[in-house]
């Protein structure tokens, strides 16, 4: 006897579409929840990462300013000691790297303008302006 003319089969192609369907959905609803918005988790991470950097340059970029009354040429002379035995002006940083460039390969934003200096994250696309987690986080100062 087949499937289509017994009552008790009738039932159970339903009850198995039904189920297909409730999958699809979860599955749906749990891509959604995790799945899609990691991505946006990281950002928002990344961003956090690179504001507490950009606090940590500025820190650092007035402690240099106050010791040697200019800017430094380039950041690097920020994690440099400038001799022998004496300390950097952002100690266990090793690294100049902008965390909300999603690929890390970009340093920190640095500009030198006379005795103005810009300084900053250019966001996740690494490129001047943006909005959202593109936007930048620059910090403007000039010598005191």
């Amino acid at each position: 006897m087949s499937c289509a003319r017994d009552p008790r089969c009738r039932g159970s192609a339903r009850t198995t579409i039904l189920l297909g369907v409730l999958v699809m959905i979860l599955g749906v609803i749990t891509l959604q929840q995790w799945g899609f918005s990691e991505p946006k988790r990281r950002l928002a991470t990344r961003r956090r990462e690179a504001t507490v950097g950009v606090e940590e340059l500025t820190a650092a970029l007035q402690g240099f300013c106050e010791d040697h009354g200019r800017w430094p040429a380039h950041l690097y002379e920020l994690i440099t000691p400038p001799r022998v035995g004496a300390q950097s002006y952002m100690q266990g940083v090793h690294s100049l790297k902008d965390p909300a460039c999603p690929s890390q390969a970009n340093e920190y934003y640095y500009s030198l303008s006379g005795e103005e200096v810009i300084f900053g994250s250019l966001g996740s696309d690494a490129r001047l302006g943006g909005k959202g987690y593109a936007e930048d986080i620059l910090v403007k100062l000039s010598v005191p």
